[in-house]
């Protein structure tokens, strides 16, 4: 599962399982037995999801136990690919053509 997961990560975001490995400065040796159904040590699991910007549900559980549908999860996905320097701009296009929702405004200025 932790594999799937890793692997489906590193896809919405154009990179590989290795590539992500290499990045954080981790081998890739053990990716065989990832796939096989074991497990990382706590430290390069915390590595790889913090180098992908997802929390250790998303990476062991899957995006679904953090409670996103399929189409938030792509969303999520197509926002950590955009470049920092861009991000904002993007926030920008999205706020003017959002829908005004007062369920919505009120729980995130409780956030």
């Amino acid at each position: 599962m932790l594999y799937d997961n890793f692997r489906n990560a590193c896809f919405s975001r154009g990179t590989t399982l290795t590539e992500t490995l290499i990045e954080i400065g981790r081998a890739s040796s053990g990716v065989g037995k990832w796939k096989s159904g074991a497990y990382p040590n706590l430290k390069i699991t915390m590595e790889i999801a913090d180098h992908l910007h997802i929390s250790l549900d998303e990476l062991c559980y899957g995006p679904e136990r953090v409670g996103l549908t399929q189409e938030e999860t792509k969303l999520l996905g197509l926002f950590r690919r955009i470049p920092e320097a861009k991000r904002q701009m993007c926030l920008d296009f999205l706020n003017t053509h959002a829908a005004d929702d007062p369920a919505v405004d009120a729980a995130e200025k409780d956030a």
